[in-house]
């Protein structure tokens, strides 16, 4: 096995007793305000679709996470309670709700 895939076997093993310790993600609220983000800041919009592009192949570092995460922050400064909504989701969370908004 690679590197790679141990992080993502440890991810989804350790997964269960994580999402314990946090705030449930809600996904669909985040997908609602990518959607928003999309309509409304190009800028955020296309450095999320960036990060998304990039969080497969960087899940066990967090890349593109951290990518992901920015540019919804940025796209949502405007409303504080909106951009914390995907402090709580994690990689393999938003590796989902990037996979719904940016279909291939």
């Amino acid at each position: 096995m690679n590197g790679l895939t141990i992080c993502c076997a440890m991810l989804l093993w350790l997964g269960p007793s994580l999402a314990a310790a946090q705030p449930a993600c809600d996904d669909k609220a985040v997908s609602n305000g990518i959607e928003w983000i999309r309509k409304n800041n190009a800028t955020a919009y296309s450095k999320i679709k960036n990060g998304c592009a990039t969080l497969s192949g960087t899940i066990g570092t967090g890349l593109g996470l951290t990518v992901v995460m920015e540019g919804y922050k940025d796209g949502q400064s405007h409303n504080a309670q909106a951009a914390a909504l995907i402090n709580s989701c994690s990689a393999i969370q938003m590796l989902r709700i990037c996979d719904r908004s940016f279909p291939q």
